[in-house]
């Protein structure tokens, strides 16, 4: 037996922090990025994963490196765990975001956030203006910061990592 986290409270409070940042069609595209996450399940692959994400997140123009982490995420089957026309499922998740009120004081302890957290400081430079580029349509730097303190921070409790250290042939149902 192999007890797993229940992720279901975890994505409704991701639902709402990505319907906060994004509109329309970005924001089933960037859930599936953040579905993808979940079925990662070692610290190789997640943290290539994540610096990808966060690339992609943190780029406000089509450089390089953002066009090569999109190119990579094309390639991969993320699902998409919440569809176009749940966006207006916002209402429900309301009073959930109030269990993470205590997390704006610890998030700073984490090895996870501290590691992604230097992540996106060195890569400033994707920010600044490249006027030959066009913007980056997924760019949110506000989304980043909250993804890095709220779920980030506790990365393992949420993804399949642990699962996986126990028993690679467990699967999330």
């Amino acid at each position: 037996t192999a007890i797993k986290l229940c992720s279901s409270h975890i994505t409704k409070n991701m639902k709402q922090d990505v319907i906060k940042h994004f509109k329309g069609k970005h924001v089933p595209y960037v859930a599936a990025l953040i579905g993808g996450i979940f079925n990662v399940t070692s610290f190789q692959e997640i943290d290539k994963y994540i610096k990808m994400f966060l690339t992609v997140l943190i780029s406000k123009y089509e450089t390089k490196e953002c066009k090569d982490a999109k190119e990579a995420f094309d390639k991969l089957s993320c699902e998409e765990i919440w569809s176009e026309n749940e966006e207006s499922g916002l209402e429900q998740c309301e009073e959930i975001d109030h269990e993470f009120q205590e997390f704006d004081t610890i998030f700073n302890d984490s090895n996870f956030f501290q590691l992604y957290a230097e992540f996106v400081k060195s890569s400033a430079t994707l920010c600044i203006k490249k006027s030959s580029l066009p913007e980056n349509q997924f760019y949110s730097e506000k989304f980043a910061s909250v993804f890095l303190k709220k779920y980030i921070a506790y990365l393992p409790l949420w993804s399949s990592l642990l699962t996986a250290i126990r028993s690679t042939t467990v699967q999330r149902t």
